[in-house]
């Protein structure tokens, strides 16, 4: 009876350092913003993570374990040489934007930290200017509330708060106006890339808060629930167990 309550004990005592290992966690998704190659492979810790991912397309968030990554870029279908190697630091409980972009006429990573939300009413909203044919960049809204201006190449601009679902106008030294045709919803947080398409200015509208819950996303490069996950539902079959036990003993 003593040993059932010990086991006992240590299954509940398990717990919090199980939602410590969850804290751990961190989300991180990947944008290929190169417009010199056509698709790529990507390899997250040397684990393929994105293959054919073209031009100004975006993965999904990924889960990975706090602490440093490697990222490789190759062309696609091709594993001997990469365009680029780099590692990323991360923390737990955040999430991150890893881009692919070329400076220089060479690959390039530029590791974003991603806000997740906005006031009720408000949207979060930040641009990096990879478009090395804009020269700076300025952004409005529709009521010509300047937000920034001279944000030169590879500059991201910090978050601003606005209205939901204001328009956001992203003009160059040109005079040349790019604006968003998408609505910028109510408590949400965007990246908005500035990239270069056909020599001219293009954006790419990138929702930072479309996945919140690590729990929700699977881990890059496996199947299947996470180990933190997997260990939780071990204490809860250790539970139950020792309850059944114990109630058995009773009767």
């Amino acid at each position: 009876m003593r040993k059932l309550w010990l086991v006992l004990f240590s299954a509940i005592i398990m717990f919090p350092s199980l939602a410590h290992a969850e804290e751990k966690e961190t989300l991180v998704r990947i944008v290929n913003a190169s417009s010199n190659n056509e698709s790529v492979d990507i390899y997250i810790d040397h684990k393929p993570a994105v293959e054919g991912a073209l031009f100004k397309n975006a993965t999904d968030y990924m889960t990975l374990e706090e602490g440093a990554h490697t990222i490789e870029v190759y062309r696609s279908g091709e594993k001997e040489t990469p365009l680029i190697v780099g590692d990323v630091e991360t923390e737990g409980n955040q999430a991150y934007t890893v881009i692919a972009f070329e400076k220089e006429k060479k690959m390039s990573l530029k590791l974003l930290n991603d806000e997740t939300s906005a006031p009720k009413g408000k949207a979060n909203v930040r641009v990096l200017n990879l478009a090395p044919v804009s020269n700076d960049l300025e952004a409005s809204i529709k009521d010509g509330k300047k937000l920034f201006d001279n944000l030169a190449f590879n500059d991201v601009s910090s978050y601003e708060e606005i209205k939901a679902e204001s328009k956001l106008h992203i003009k160059d030294n040109d005079k040349k106006v790019t604006s968003l045709s998408q609505t910028l919803q109510s408590g949400s947080a965007y990246t908005v890339l500035a990239v270069n398409s056909r020599n001219q200015v293009e954006t790419v509208l990138l929702q930072d808060n479309a996945i919140l819950s690590p729990s929700l996303v699977p881990k890059t490069g496996m199947g299947g629930m996470s180990s933190s996950h997997t260990l939780s539902y071990a204490a809860l079959v250790i539970l139950g167990g020792c309850v059944f036990f114990l109630r058995r003993r009773h009767q």
